[in-house]
């Protein structure tokens, strides 16, 4: 599992060397991630050795777990066998809504406490918990939020991020009193900040990689909250729309975002609520560790049912369990004096008819572990063999040990 490619090469050596299955988990799309978020040339040294990884991890992984539901045709055009592929999304602890959360920093409680505001109906809450960074796209719920000065709305933000302090400072230079910036809160504090909002704010950039999908943990925690959620975004799939938690608008448009904001603080409390009981159900449902385990053991043992790759040969824990004309093919290859690609090539043929008695045996099971030794010191007597004897004629071609390619290979299927 990583964020980018390039650890696959490692990764499918220590599987090789243990006879293991290879598991690869996609966290982001490396390199098409820094080439289309921060114009990285797709022919700069860097991407270049990304793709390789990538074009690697899909060939020779035996699964390959996705994060992003809607990558199936990125993975096939760079070589991924899709039978290979399973969805397996972001998830939420249970045990951090269990029980009553912790109470809250006296600054954000006294600050909450605030902005719902005195006198009939108070304001409506509007809040933000996570990182402030460019793809969090706050400028936007800013630039709304000038065009909402005069609504009975109140904007908290709660978290850090290299963008939060030139957004603080565009809330003082524009006099935006609706709108108000708090330090982080500990994790286990974010459920009770929630349950202070009346709507959550999500938003993202319009950039084409998104159209892979996405799954972040700030909209799963707001979901698990209940709290309606306005999600301003344009991507491959929607959790908000798929659970009707809330309402969503295209992403990077002030007005959009205003009236989006407008038409949830209008909806009914009942209706607001319903949205948020829809928005947990659907998390406890596809989102939850528990969930996401059994999908991830599902998709291990696909990897152990698919067929098996051929290899080199393997230690002979795994070789006793090869099938029986596997190392019978072996075996009667030393007796003709080299390796062929056909068992049922001549020499092969004749090398069976006068081991028949060898062969017998070798269909036995009882026997497994004596064939797997004898072969073994013939496949070392075989390698002397090779390296001592003359070159042979073209159309007598020769498959040295453990390479693969047909069934007078000395090789073994990887279990």
């Amino acid at each position: 599992s990583s964020t980018y490619p390039l650890d696959i090469w490692v990764a499918r050596r220590i599987a090789r060397s243990a006879g293991a299955k290879l598991v690869f988990e996609v966290h982001d799309l490396w390199p098409l991630s820094p080439i289309e978020l921060s114009g990285m040339s797709r022919w700069h040294p860097f991407a270049l050795l990304c793709q390789a990884a990538e074009n690697t991890a899909y060939r020779d992984a035996d699964v390959v777990v996705s994060m992003l539901p809607k990558v199936q045709g990125h993975m096939a055009a760079h070589g991924l066998d899709l039978a290979k592929l399973h969805i397996v999304p972001n998830g939420i602890t249970l045990d951090e809504w269990q029980g009553d959360p912790p109470p809250l920093r006296d600054d954000v409680a006294q600050a909450l406490a605030a902005a719902r505001g005195q006198g009939e109906g108070g304001r409506t809450v509007v809040g933000y918990a996570g990182s402030m960074g460019l793809p969090n796209a706050l400028d936007t719920l800013l630039d709304a939020a000038a065009l909402l000065r005069h609504e009975p709305l109140q904007i908290l933000l709660v978290g850090s991020g290299h963008e939060q302090a030139r957004l603080a400072q565009r809330v003082i230079d524009e006099d935006l009193q609706r709108v108000q910036f708090l330090p982080p809160i500990p994790k286990a504090q974010v459920p009770s900040f929630l349950a202070g909002v009346d709507i959550a704010y999500i938003g993202w950039q319009r950039v084409p990689i998104y159209r892979f999908g996405i799954a972040p943990n700030k909209l799963m925690d707001y979901m698990m909250a209940r709290c309606p959620v306005l999600h301003a975004v344009e991507a491959g799939n929607d959790p908000v729309a798929e659970a009707g938690a809330g309402l969503t608008v295209v992403p990077e448009s002030p007005s959009a975002v205003a009236e989006g904001l407008r038409r949830l603080a209008a909806t009914p409390a009942a209706e607001r609520r319903a949205m948020g009981e829809r928005g947990r159900a659907f998390v406890l449902a596809n989102h939850t560790y528990p969930v996401l385990a059994q999908r991830f053991i599902e998709a291990v043992s696909w990897a152990t049912r698919s067929v098996p790759k051929t290899t080199s040969l393997v230690p002979w824990r795994s070789a006793t369990r090869a099938a029986p004309q596997v190392i019978s093919t072996a075996l009667c290859a030393p007796r003709c004096g080299r390796v062929c690609r056909n068992a049922s090539a001549p020499c092969c043929a004749a090398s069976q008819r006068a081991a028949s008695p060898t062969s017998a045996a070798c269909a036995s099971p009882k026997w497994a572990a004596a064939r797997v030794a004898t072969c073994w010191s013939w496949w070392r007597c075989l390698k002397s063999w090779r390296h001592d004897a003359p070159r042979p004629a073209a159309a007598d071609p020769v498959v040295r040990p453990g390479a693969g390619g047909g069934a007078g290979a000395l090789s073994v299927g990887q279990q």
